[in-house]
């Protein structure tokens, strides 16, 4: 590839990197959502009606703790955005942390039941960088390079 020209994986927009980021990333939850949901019914048997009436909590708890520890980590990023060759940390470049994540993780999912699919609009408007859970904690989404 000649110097300056970008491939079609380098040119695409950091937007459209962050949806399918997203998208890897629900995949994962779901799996390990899956795995974690089995686990407790194996292991707490009476419970298990309960417990598949408890699924949308399972799911939750999981998709929070995912967010949380992986994008709060030195790492700067989920499975997803790793994949995409993203990262999540502070405008100066240094990890945003557990707590900022947690923040950014309860507000994306609270903007996403209430303003979907208006949560992306701010996106695009910032270059693929921020969105408005970006904002709220104190984050940027950059290219891991």
């Amino acid at each position: 590839m000649s110097k300056g020209r970008l491939s079609k994986w380098q040119a695409e927009s950091r937007t459209a990197k962050r949806i399918k980021a997203f998208l890897v990333d629900l995949a994962v939850i779901f799996v390990l959502s899956a795995l974690v949901g089995e686990a407790l019914m194996r292991a707490l048997p009476a419970l298990s009606v309960l417990l598949w009436l408890a699924t949308p909590l399972v799911f939750t708890l999981v998709l929070v703790a995912y967010f949380t520890l992986t994008e709060g980590s030195a790492l700067g990023g989920s499975l997803g955005l790793r994949v995409f060759g993203l990262r999540v940390q502070r405008k100066d470049g240094s990890p945003i942390g557990y707590e900022a994540a947690l923040l950014r993780t309860l507000f994306f999912f609270a903007t996403v039941i209430f303003l979907t699919p208006l949560v992306l609009l701010l996106v695009p408007l910032t270059g693929g960088r921020r969105a408005l859970h970006d904002f709220v904690a104190g984050g940027v989404v950059t290219d891991a390079r």
